[in-house]
């Protein structure tokens, strides 16, 4: 016989969740618990991206000694520990990351052109899918009773990822710079 998936859709849509046993519990929250690991690992990612590319700002901003690129650079820097941070948090559902990370997803908004469609999905799930109840001791402790939750739900994935993108755009940009700006104007 096939076991259940807990991934599946809640049957009872209003219920009281102090009631329910271990296995209901994470049956009901399932979908939330999705939605928020999503927002974690994207947050992990996006703050590797943002350290990989202010490191090259930093690199810049001393190859042509230029001020304005070093603080930009050194907000990236102090931006991606904050997203890192809170991208953690999600993926272990620390309770102090639930509402930094709604504002996050707003901040994010700002960062175009990537941040701006995903800032709105983060808010979005952020805002429908992360009930308090997920995030509670009660939640957590089930999570880190489930042995596979560390096998599927690696937080270095995430992390690797967003180094290496952060690492092979600015790679492209330096190589095929002339191609580009070749590009730029002869669509203008």
């Amino acid at each position: 016989m096939e076991a259940d998936c807990i991934y599946k859709s809640p049957s009872n849509v209003a219920r009281d969740s102090t009631t329910f046993s271990d296995s209901e519990l994470r049956s009901y929250y399932a979908q939330d618990e999705i939605c928020v690991l999503a927002v974690g690992w994207f947050y992990l990612f996006f703050g590797s991206l943002l350290f990989s590319l202010s490191s090259f700002g930093f690199l810049a901003s001393y190859i042509m000694q230029s001020l304005a690129v070093c603080f930009i650079s050194f907000c990236f820097f102090m931006v991606s520990f904050a997203y890192i941070l809170l991208g953690w948090g999600m993926r272990y559902f620390d309770p102090w990351s639930r509402k930094p990370a709604r504002f996050a997803s707003i901040v994010m908004m700002f960062i175009f052109p990537v941040g701006t469609p995903t800032g709105i999905i983060c808010f979005y799930l952020l805002k429908t899918r992360s009930h308090e109840d997920v995030f509670s001791q009660k939640y957590r402790s089930l999570l880190l009773a489930d042995p596979a939750q560390e096998k599927y739900h690696a937080t270095w994935v995430p992390i690797i990822s967003g180094t290496l993108a952060g690492l092979i755009l600015p790679t492209c940009f330096y190589f095929f710079h002339e191609t580009l700006i070749q590009t730029m104007r002869s669509l203008i």
